[in-house]
């Protein structure tokens, strides 16, 4: 395997780029949590794919508050939209010095989260909007 070791400028944290032997980019965020992040799935099966992006979303935080102790995302099929695919809800708790922040998706029309990568968006804003509230208090 190579490796290679970025930074980006636009205040992303370390980016670690390891390629296996079919030459497919594995990407890894430093996360640098006390605690190690933890991820569940419940309803669903467990997506390799989504985990890299809550990797992602999670340093991104830690960039933006370098005090987080821990994280622990969960995501859920919720409920069964009428059209019959499933709605997700995803719920991310962050332990901070001194407290918890929760944040969860909480769709106002279920059809906007029939896509898992746009409940953990929304969550992941959610929770940045309140560790902002956090931080400056």
């Amino acid at each position: 395997m190579t490796t290679a070791i970025r930074k980006h400028s636009r205040g992303i944290p370390d980016l670690h780029i390891e390629r296996n032997e079919d030459n497919c980019a594995i990407l890894d965020y430093e996360i640098r949590m006390q605690s190690p992040l933890r991820i569940t799935f419940r309803h669903i099966e467990r997506s390799a794919a989504l985990e890299l992006r809550i990797q992602e979303l999670v340093g991104r935080l830690e960039h933006f508050y370098d005090r987080i102790i821990g994280c622990h995302v969960v995501i859920e099929s919720a409920t069964r939209h009428p059209s019959g695919k499933p709605a997700f809800l995803v719920h991310v708790e962050l332990t901070v010095p001194g407290g918890a922040i929760n944040a969860s998706s909480a769709p106002t029309d279920l059809h906007q989260h029939q896509n898992s990568y746009v409940a953990v968006r929304d969550a992941f804003e959610a929770a940045k909007r309140q560790l902002l509230d956090f931080a400056v208090a």
